[in-house]
């Protein structure tokens, strides 16, 4: 009769594995120290991560779990950080772009509008990243097409998103207007009448992100701020 030096659990006798706890077992019947260790921010389960049996649910709940089979048919668990939820990345974009970082923003923004394709806040701060703290008329209109791009997309899942239509009005204002071209449908006055009922936290966002100082849409929400 042979046991589990680790569990306890009753195995066969030419067992080299616990099939209840995954412990590797000596060749003379005497466990080898399997402590479990945490390096680098990834668990290694036993001596060098190595199970048999299932593995259920309540195994991998909080964790992310990838399988590697070696020349043994042995099972090699390794046991990583669980993923974090939209929300998480969220916040972390809005950090980012709060400081500045404009890389990390986009790619966090990015990250977050994958996981939730209908929060229209996600494609307006994506478009506010894109303009990376430059005035608008001095971004290239390849990437000023695609920040409208994302504006529409805001203000198509949410009508009532103010903040997207003034930053949209700002950009046509400052990348057309300004420039001698026409806005366009649809048109700066179109967007701007929907951006009256802005809040001041979005206000304080966009004079802060970039300065336009010559465009009346900028200037409005400028002074519009400071009246708050």
């Amino acid at each position: 009769m042979k046991f589990c030096p680790q569990c306890g659990a009753q195995l066969p006798p030419r067992a080299r594995f616990c099939v209840e706890c995954g412990a590797k077992l000596a060749a003379a019947g005497k466990a080898r120290p399997s402590g479990g260790r945490v390096t680098g921010g990834n668990v290694t389960i036993g001596d060098v991560g190595v199970l048999r049996g299932n593995i259920d649910a309540s195994t991998h709940i909080s964790t992310h779990i990838d399988s590697q089979t070696n020349i043994d048919g042995d099972v090699n668990i390794h046991m990583g950080p669980k993923e974090p939820s939209a929300q998480e990345i969220f916040q972390k974009a809005l950090t980012a772009l709060q400081l500045k970082n404009y890389p990390l923003a986009i790619q966090l923004f990015e990250q977050y509008t994958t996981k939730n394709p209908t929060d229209a806040d996600g494609y307006y701060y994506l478009a506010l990243a894109r303009l990376k703290g430059y005035r608008p008329r001095s971004v290239n209109l390849s990437t000023i097409r695609s920040i409208e791009s994302l504006l529409r997309s805001s203000t198509q899942l949410d009508k009532n998103c103010a903040h997207a239509f003034l930053l949209w009005a700002i950009i046509k204002q400052d990348s057309y207007v300004m420039s001698g071209f026409k806005d366009g449908t649809p048109s700066v006055s179109e967007l701007f009448s929907h951006a009256r009922a802005i809040k001041p936290q979005h206000l304080k966002e966009i004079i802060t992100q970039f300065r336009a100082t010559n465009n009346k849409i900028w200037q409005w929400a400028n002074s519009h701020y400071k009246r708050r």
